[in-house]
């Protein structure tokens, strides 16, 4: 392992610890609510979901941080877990719920992020700063 971080893994530890770490009051709160009368059926559900993927991008933001050797692929499958849920952001995630252009620009900026960062933790650099070969994912 090399003391100096390359700057890209740098940024991708902490988009990952900051969206981390909003996830998992967003989710206890929505499962909180999910007892609230007039709360839709899926609110405890999504919200454990939300929490769970909270708590699993902190993880992300370790095993990069602290360049461990499961860090760089875990990062890679849990980018490409999101891609389906911007999609599905793109034409409304819940039930009845409207999409606003905002929400649609949004949605389109974490997939360019998404293909941004498996691109660069695919690529051969990394791979060697992580410490695998270049046939490793």
């Amino acid at each position: 392992m090399q003391n100096k971080k390359p700057l890209g893994l740098v940024l991708i530890a902490i988009y990952c610890a900051i969206w981390g770490t909003a996830m998992i009051p967003l989710g206890c709160m929505s499962s909180m609510a999910a007892g609230v009368p007039g709360m839709p059926a899926y609110a405890a559900p999504l919200g454990m979901f939300v929490l769970a993927f909270g708590v699993a991008m902190i993880a992300g933001a370790y095993g990069i941080w602290t360049v461990q050797p499961w860090g760089r692929t875990y990062n890679i499958w849990l980018e490409l877990a999101t891609v389906p849920l911007n999609l599905l952001s793109l034409v409304g995630l819940m039930p009845g719920g409207k999409v606003t252009a905002g929400d649609r620009i949004t949605a389109i900026i974490c997939l360019i992020l998404t293909v941004v960062i498996v691109k660069y933790l695919t690529s051969d650099g990394v791979k060697r700063f992580f410490g695998q070969s270049a046939e490793t994912m």
